[in-house]
């Protein structure tokens, strides 16, 4: 989630509930994290915006808790009641960007495991990258993934990985 961004949807968390299925997606405008689970029930499509303030609230007192939690929806606020304790909460009132045009779709998947060289590649992009670029470039070919991060001040690191793909 954001922390204190001028785009107030963005700090908070938004929950989509449709049929029996929760979505959770949160951004800060450079990042997005999406999980979805099922849940019990058939409902029909709502979405919330939680605040900040509310979920870390949640964090907090779920912690160390494996106990159902009920979640009440309305228009203008969100009542979470678990183990005794009831939770009401404001919704933050917005339009959460469509988070499902940056998530890729993907026909085919790949799985790697870490060779002896990634730990050394993984502390040259930690000393290339700065705080406003964190991102690692992916390139991928039937024999090499290169993996490079570049960033402004010509600082550059570079990594070539065979890869034994089927074809």
């Amino acid at each position: 989630m954001a922390q204190q961004d001028v785009r107030y949807y963005l700090n908070g968390v938004l929950l989509i509930v449709e049929g029996n299925k929760l979505k959770v997606v949160a951004t800060d405008g450079h990042r997005l994290a999406f999980n979805a689970g099922n849940i019990e029930g058939n409902y029909e499509k709502q979405e919330i915006i939680l605040p900040r303030k509310a979920v870390s609230e949640l964090s907090k007192l779920l912690s160390d808790s494996d106990e159902k939690i009920e979640l009440e929806f309305s228009t203008q606020q969100v009542k979470a009641t678990f183990s005794g304790i009831t939770l009401i909460t404001k919704v933050i009132d917005g339009k959460f960007p469509d988070y499902e045009r940056v998530i890729p779709k993907y026909d085919n998947h790949l799985s790697m495991k870490p060779h002896a060289g990634s730990t050394g590649f993984t502390t040259r992009c930690d000393f290339v990258s700065n705080e406003k670029f964190r991102g690692v470039r992916f390139v991928l070919t039937e024999k090499i993934l290169v993996l490079s991060v570049a960033i402004v001040n010509k600082k550059e690191a570079q990594e070539e990985i065979e890869t034994d793909l089927p074809r």
